[in-house]
């Protein structure tokens, strides 16, 4: 089957390869991300690339990705990610996981701010 290949506008794309920290997408493929949620937490460029982004526009673009991955009639790709999916069910899943990693992500900064305050008297660094 042949493939299309899908755009993931800014910020979602700037998300995803904040995450590529194994290798290059173009070398490694999928082995090039870490999207645990430990990543955020242990590589310090990744947590200020992602402190940066509008995650909530971020969050919206999963969502326009699915519906255009989902319509598409051949397996939807991504050249700069160097991946496709091979069927809705695939779009799905990485959609979702991609969700939960912004989650993960904002959960995470929101503690660490917390963090913060806490360890500055209560006022914000």
């Amino acid at each position: 089957m042949a493939e299309t290949e899908i755009d993931i506008p800014s910020p979602l794309i700037d998300f995803i390869a904040a995450h590529e920290i194994h290798c290059v997408a173009g070398c490694c493929g999928e082995d090039a991300f870490d999207y645990s949620p430990e990543a955020i937490a242990e590589n310090e460029w990744t947590e200020r690339s992602v402190a940066a982004l509008d995650l909530d526009l971020a969050r919206r673009q999963v969502e326009e990705f699915r519906e255009r991955a989902k319509s598409c009639h051949d397996e939807p790709s991504n050249d700069r990610i160097n991946r496709y999916w091979e069927d809705g069910d695939a779009v799905d899943q990485w959609c979702d996981m991609i969700r939960g990693l912004i989650g993960s992500c904002e959960a995470h900064l929101k503690a660490k701010a917390e963090q913060g305050k806490r360890g500055n008297g209560g006022q914000a660094r």
